[in-house]
């Protein structure tokens, strides 16, 4: 094979490589996220345990968080049985 012929053999392989970089930097970004997201129900299940036990209603806790009663207590049953880990 002459080097002109190999170019776009060379061109493509470096297109692959970029782009298996930037899907692995984008696995990683997706990851933290994933981590983070897992961390901040922890702390609104807490958060909203403890709004319960000062006596918040529903209403109260879901007018906090932009929710009806109904959302704030269906989301609080959800993350309690760990439905969205």
């Amino acid at each position: 094979m002459t080097p002109d012929q190999s170019m776009p053999l060379t061109i493509a392989k470096g297109n692959y490589d970029e782009a298996r970089g930037e899907v692995s930097e984008a696995s990683l970004r997706l990851e933290a996220a994933r981590k983070r997201r897992r961390e901040a129900r922890r702390a609104l299940d807490v958060v909203m345990a403890r709004a319960q036990q000062d006596g918040m209603t529903w209403a109260q806790i879901g007018a906090a968080m932009g929710l009806s009663a109904q959302g704030a207590s269906q989301m609080f049953k959800r993350y309690e049985r760990g439905a969205d880990e």
